[in-house]
């Protein structure tokens, strides 16, 4: 019985690190996504390969959902925490560009500009689309996670409702996984800091440059 818990936990080691690799390429195939998109014309390649690239979060949903269903029951449930956590915490400045491109998109929805009255609409609806997409193509890990949190008695049932629900919501699902990740697995605690300390920096910076661009206008 001993030998074969040492075998399982030298299994789950590995996967531990093959899930963890796995998640930084998919963060780093969205950030390239649109890139690839932009010379998938160029590219002589079958159309079924094409048709995988242009619909790539649907591609990366389906890959995720395998992979959870055949390694919930062995995998431990920081496994699918520290996937949810990398994922999401890398695409965190996919998503402020992403928003900070729709914001544009709405301030040129009044423009005088005529043409920005379709086309800004037009590019919010698709950005928004796009990213709820690339959410719940990754919703699986954090799911997962969520549900064994419950199972081992981690959390409330209720709390894990509202968690799910949190996974498919803009923002709240990285804040949800954040406060799971520190107050209730005490895990990934110093990239967390790293992370909020970095943003606050370039918030920070930001609101500077507002700030010193709006004076200079008044004076």
């Amino acid at each position: 019985m001993q030998k074969s818990m040492e075998i399982i936990s030298k299994n789950d080691e590995k996967k531990f690190h093959l899930l963890y690799i796995w998640a930084i390429i998919e963060a780093v195939l969205i950030y390239s996504h649109i890139f690839i998109l932009s010379v998938l014309d160029e590219w002589n390649i079958a159309k079924l390969l094409r048709m995988a690239i242009v619909f790539l979060p649907i591609v990366l949903l389906i890959i995720n959902l395998i992979i959870v269903l055949i390694s919930y029951k062995k995998l431990d449930r920081t496994v699918f925490l520290g996937c949810s956590v990398l994922i999401k915490y890398i695409l965190i400045p996919f998503y402020i560009i992403g928003a900070a491109i729709i914001c544009i998109c709405l301030l040129f929805m009044f423009s005088p500009v005529i043409i920005m009255a379709f086309v800004a609409p037009v590019v919010t609806v698709t950005f928004t689309v796009y990213g709820w997409c690339v959410i719940v193509a990754m919703a699986p890990f954090s799911i997962a996670y969520l549900l064994k949190a419950k199972k081992d008695g981690v959390l409330p049932k209720i709390i894990t409702k509202i968690a799910i629900v949190t996974q498919f919501l803009f923002c709240i699902d990285v804040v949800t996984i954040m406060i799971l990740a520190i107050l209730r697995e005490r895990k990934w605690v110093k990239l967390t800091i790293f992370l909020l300390s970095l943003l606050s920096l370039c918030a920070m910076g930001i609101g500077c440059f507002i700030a010193i661009n709006i004076i200079k206008a008044f004076v």
